[in-house]
């Protein structure tokens, strides 16, 4: 067997381990059904013996101890078959970063509605099961202790796909502290909007599903996630110490002036948030977060690249405008300096086993902007896309870097 079959069949138990099946392997792969199922179990003389690369007892898991470091490099580049992995590490370099995400690509599903089994299967639902598995494998790194969750629906349709894994009802045996990192929205939810979409709602979820249905996640239900514009300066003070006396509030961001290094939320083993685009940033409620700006919304979009978890991407990190400075300060979730440190603390750690750091998932080429944006600012340890912004991102990182 070649070099390159050997990093294929590799690569075959890899995803294997992780759930995938054999037709979202072949996907990711390029491979038929039949090559997978014949790297999966092959042939010796009258038999068929498993991959391997794969323990020879359920659950199949990859033999990753008899990997070394530059097989196991060949098979994550196997994985994204493309230029990204390449591309970010180059980029995060030229912005003076040392922090290079390692990225997973999954393949998507159509925009709109997928037909699978009977049921309408929405694509952002496809993503997060696809995703699921290399999620968990993750959050069960012995290296997890405390892990912090952003809002919105990327988020939301992950804890559904974790919670239909096929897992034990607590994950490990040492309890891993879930917390969310904002408040909640304080106007009226759109209609039809799941208040699961919430930072403490989701929290509460995937607590449940790690640590057993008996974990109860820290609150921020109490926090506005934004204040508004029409509050005063002088009313948002008076807010600002009535959301430290929040005991949950405070457990995870400090006191008034604690630095981001030295509290929970710029302390915790892992993140799990996504990004929101330049046409619909902090788009929690389609827009209701900043609908108190009005027309200056419009002036916003022209001055930012998107959001990540709610911190704003500017189009000049080194000199924000008047109007994002303005946000930031009335923001009551996760800042961009507890983004860098818990990224920064990830990075210099082995990347298979050490914290995951902040975790991104996203998918859509809409979304390649606010992506590069925050790998720019060394925000993201680890990608998680699909296919079509992989593609996206692959392109304005090769333009980037000839810039």
């Amino acid at each position: 067997m070649s070099d390159d079959g050997k990093i294929t069949e590799m690569a075959v138990a890899y995803l294997a381990a992780e759930g995938m099946s054999q037709t979202k392997i072949g996907q990711s792969l390029s491979l038929s059904q039949s090559a997978v199922s014949r790297l999966l179990f092959q042939k010796k003389g009258d038999e068929r013996v498993l991959n391997p690369w794969l323990e020879t007892q359920p659950p199949y898991r990859f033999r990753q101890k008899d990997v070394d470091d530059a097989a196991m490099d060949a098979i994550l580049r196997r994985i994204s078959r493309k230029l990204l992995p390449q591309y970010l590490r180059e980029f995060a370099l030229k912005n003076g970063h040392s922090c290079v995400p390692a990225v997973r690509v999954f393949p998507s599903a159509p925009k709109g509605e997928k037909e699978e089994t009977g049921k309408k299967l929405h694509r952002f639902m496809d993503f997060a099961h696809q995703a699921a598995p290399y999620v968990a494998s993750l959050l069960m790194r012995d290296s997890v202790k405390n892990c912090g969750v952003t809002w919105g629906y990327m988020l939301s349709d992950l804890c559904i796909a974790l919670r239909q894994l096929n897992r034990p009802a607590r994950w490990k045996k040492e309890e891993v502290g879930i917390n969310p990192l904002s408040g909640d929205p304080i106007r009226e939810r759109s209609k039809g909007e799941s208040p699961a979409l919430t930072s403490s709602n989701i929290a509460a979820e995937l607590g449940r599903i790690v640590n057993g249905e008996q974990y109860r996640a820290p609150w921020l239900g109490l926090v506005p996630a934004f204040i508004p514009e029409e509050f005063s300066p002088r009313a948002v003070a008076v807010i600002d110490r009535m959301v430290y006396m929040v005991p949950d509030y405070a457990t995870i961001f400090g006191k008034e002036k604690t630095k981001p290094e030295a509290c929970l939320a710029g302390r915790l083993d892992m993140l799990l948030t996504s990004v929101g685009t330049v046409e619909n940033p902090l788009g929690f409620g389609n827009g209701r977060l900043l609908a108190s700006l009005g027309p200056k919304l419009t002036a916003l979009k022209s001055e930012i690249r998107g959001d990540i978890g709610g911190v704003l991407l500017p189009r000049d990190k080194t000199r924000p405008s008047p109007l994002v400075s303005m946000i930031e300060r009335r923001w009551k979730g996760i800042r961009r300096g507890h983004l860098q440190a818990c990224a920064r603390r990830a990075a210099g750690e082995d990347p298979l086993s050490g914290r995951p750091g902040v975790v991104l998932l996203s998918l859509g080429k809409e979304r390649a902007e606010a992506v590069a944006a925050a790998v720019a600012e060394g925000l993201v340890n680890h990608l998680v896309v699909d296919q079509e912004l992989e593609t996206a991102l692959e392109e304005r990182l090769a333009n980037l870097l000839r810039a």
